[in-house]
């Protein structure tokens, strides 16, 4: 009698182990991180890495409520941290990788020729409205307790830095001597004056026109389409002599888009194109400074 209650107790203990184990397994977590792809995302730049943009793209919308007050916004969340599931899930790609697809998508978009990454995304809120909404509940002694609930509404957006691996280039700049034999001083100028105003338009505008100094001075726009579009300001020299025309141009700076405020020329492919437009706007000007 005794065996056979040592074997029963050996058994159900035997059982009790083995469903443990098995839920234990069941239960088992794995970490789920980004994939290579992304691995350096959320370190941000380093070495000769420097940020040139930003990219950001809407997601949904959502509502935080509370009866002390309006809302605010929730605390930036960094994309790509690590995160736990079960095991028996299986491996599966991190929940963040595509948002940072549609991102880094973007940036490859306005940047088609240059190797650019992303980092440091981020997932912001920006507060699209409140409202309040009045209720009432009947308490145990039945009584009515009015409350305000207010609410606060968010869309939710991600962004990213753009980042290159690239030198800041060097400002182009551009100086030529043009040669106009049997070209008078005066005759010069007047030709070159009317190229300026006749066949520019608002793509030049003169500061300084002085006849008996020899010199047009001024500034010229150059639109570049490179993903974006940019508009880039340099300044422009022209002194005329007799038989010789020379043209310099200086400070070249940049807008983005519609954006009001300069900033330096950030890319090296940029200043290559502006570097040749600058020799084209010699050329012409030596055309029809020539052929008068």
């Amino acid at each position: 009698m005794k065996t056979m209650k040592r074997k029963l107790l050996n058994l159900i203990m035997c059982t009790i182990l083995s469903s443990m184990a098995i839920l234990l397994n069941s239960c088992a977590m794995a970490e789920i991180t980004l994939g290579a792809k992304y691995q350096r995302m959320p370190s941000g730049q380093s070495g000769s890495e420097r940020v040139i943009d930003k990219v950001a793209m809407n997601g949904q919308t959502t509502s935080t409520s509370s009866r002390e007050g309006t809302p605010s916004a929730p605390s930036p969340q960094r994309l790509g941290g690590t995160y736990k599931v079960l095991e028996k899930q299986g491996s599966q790609r991190h929940r963040h990788e595509t948002i940072l697809d549609q991102l880094l998508g973007q940036a490859q978009r306005n940047y088609p020729n240059e190797a650019i990454d992303i980092r440091n995304a981020t997932m912001r809120y920006r507060h699209i409205g409140s409202r309040t909404e009045r209720g009432s509940y009947k308490n145990r002694e039945g009584q009515t307790i009015h409350f305000s609930t207010n609410y606060s509404d968010f869309q939710i957006f991600y962004d990213a830095d753009v980042i290159i691996a690239e030198p800041v280039p060097h400002p182009p700049s551009h100086s030529v001597e043009i040669p106009l034999i049997g070209v008078s001083r005066a005759d010069l100028y007047r030709r070159a004056h009317n190229w300026l105003t006749d066949t520019q338009g608002n793509a030049v505008r003169i500061s300084l026109a002085d006849f008996d100094r020899g010199r047009l001075q001024g500034e010229y726009d150059i639109v570049i389409t490179h993903g974006l579009t940019y508009l880039i300001t340099s300044t422009f020299t022209i002194d005329v002599h007799d038989e010789r025309a020379d043209i310099r141009f200086e400070n070249p700076r940049l807008q983005r888009n519609s954006s009001r405020q300069f900033e330096p020329i950030f890319l090296q492919s940029i200043a290559n194109r502006v570097q040749t437009e600058m020799g084209i706007f010699s050329e012409n000007l030596k055309h029809s400074t020539s052929s008068r």
